[in-house]
């Protein structure tokens, strides 16, 4: 089953029966009035702060991945759909682009649109963690877990890239926060289809998340047969969501695929010369993005030679498990080298030359370099954190406890024995684990309270007998 809380830490979150709202509007109206939407409002404000501040001082510039999802957006936005290099492209999901290209048909589309895109997402992020939190433990949970997702280093820093994990994020944040709501704990055809929007888009965003929704419809019924109709409407409309795209994909690219780079990415963790991380031995391949065909054909031949390599050297695919992991889980210093980056001005996605930075901006840039030791051990503290209180939080059972467990341990999975090591490839699931860490915190700060106070508390003598 879904959990929902039942016992007396759960502040606001308990869903009994009697005399309670039972529509979903009713229980978000509930959840977002009285004193919760003070705090939320502190906590949306502090992620919007933070980042501020930010690219005020960090004037980070797309490269790599990023300048593909810019110029992709920018793109769609001038009426060249979802093209590159004056052909249509596939190489990356729509999800993220197509956002940013909605708001560039608004805004213009200078790269200073495209953080401020950010901010607002991570706004919307850091809301949602708080009210995650508030399912899980109550208002103190939320408001600690909203401004863990705030004020995060390493969320404020992708705020200022075009990282698609910046929309990922609050997807999967919102979805956690829908089917942590479920009354007790069911699956019902009307959440379903909020689910399964939610998935679809995710799925488009990055197409990682493309068996979430199965995997999340086999847990639901194996828990609750009665969730099978729930799940069946989950399934069912987050493959329309995403069905409209994989169309386009087999029409233009001639392959149904949500994008042509799954073999490039599967490749580069399964290879004679993988490392493990996103550089191979000898030099990465440069993306074949030349041409539609090139995609194409270029995506099935690097499938085929990634399911050769497991095949014919099993125990090489095995050892690389742990060099991944390692990789994985490591703090983002590196995504720092984006910010000293300039653009190439000749269309190139992999050659970038050193730009000027002001004085401020040098500072900024250095002090996170060389204090890079305090990055990381705050990384592996948060960390740390989060995976002790989720299991805390499974064992208390706390709502959404094991919705979260499944998603992050699935991407976990999937990164390190399918693909390959790369610290941002966390960014899309770390943060589901700050009402978690909240959640651990708090717990310790109340029990600690309440130890102080019993010591504290005055003997009382027992009366003299008569």
């Amino acid at each position: 089953m879904l959990w929902t809380a039942t016992d007396s830490d759960s502040g606001s979150t308990a869903e009994a029966t009697a005399g309670r709202p039972r529509g979903i509007r009713d229980r978000a109206t509930r959840l977002l009035s009285g004193m919760n939407l003070v705090p939320l409002t502190i906590v949306v404000a502090a992620a919007g702060a933070t980042r501020l501040a930010w690219i005020a001082i960090v004037r980070a510039q797309p490269v790599s991945d990023y300048l593909f999802y810019y110029r992709g957006a920018v793109n769609i936005a001038t009426g060249h759909g979802f093209s590159m290099l004056d052909h249509p492209t596939a190489f990356f999901p729509v999800g993220y682009p197509a956002f940013l290209a909605a708001v560039f048909s608004i805004a213009g589309t200078d790269v200073g649109v495209m953080r401020f895109a950010n901010i607002a997402l991570w706004m919307v992020a850091a809301g949602l963690a708080f009210l995650l939190g508030v399912r899980v433990g109550g208002r103190a949970v939320g408001i600690v877990a909203g401004l863990i997702v705030a004020c995060y280093p390493e969320y404020v820093i992708y705020s200022g890239l075009g990282a698609s994990e910046n929309l990922m994020v609050p997807l999967l944040l919102l979805f956690c926060v829908v089917m942590a709501g479920a009354p007790g704990g069911r699956l019902t055809p009307k959440r379903g289809l909020a689910a399964g929007v939610v998935l679809g888009l995710a799925m488009l965003v990055r197409s990682t998340a493309l068996p979430v929704p199965i995997l999340f419809a086999g847990y639901v019924v194996l828990r609750d047969r009665r969730a099978l109709r729930g799940a069946a409407v989950m399934l069912a409309v987050a493959t329309l969501v995403a069905a409209p795209w994989v169309a386009r994909n087999r029409v233009v690219m001639g392959a149904p695929v949500m994008s042509t780079n799954g073999g490039y990415t599967l490749w580069m963790g399964l290879n004679p010369n993988a490392t493990g991380g996103s550089m191979v031995k000898g030099g990465n391949p440069p993306w074949p993005i030349e041409s539609v065909d090139s995609e194409r054909q270029v995506n099935a031949q690097l499938m085929r030679e990634a399911i050769d390599f497991v095949v014919r050297h099993p125990g090489d695919a095995v050892t690389l498990v742990p060099k991944k992991t390692r990789m994985l889980f490591r703090w983002a210093g590196g995504i720092l080298v984006s910010s000293r980056a300039q653009t190439p001005a000749d269309g190139s996605f992999k050659r970038t030359t050193p730009r000027t930075v002001g004085p401020l901006e040098r500072r900024a840039l250095n002090a996170t370099r060389d204090n890079d030791w305090v990055f990381r051990a705050l990384h592996a503290t948060y960390l740390s954190l989060g995976a002790v209180g989720l299991v805390w939080a499974l064992w208390r059972r706390r709502p959404g406890s094991d919705i979260v467990a499944l998603i992050i341990g699935f991407w976990i999975v999937f990164h390190v024995t399918l693909v390959h090591g790369q610290t941002r490839f966390l960014v899309s699931v770390s943060p589901l684990l700050a009402p978690f860490a909240a959640y651990l915190a708090v717990s310790l700060a109340r029990a600690v309270r309440s130890g102080l106070s019993r010591r504290r508390a005055p003997v009382v003598a027992d009366p003299p007998l008569s």
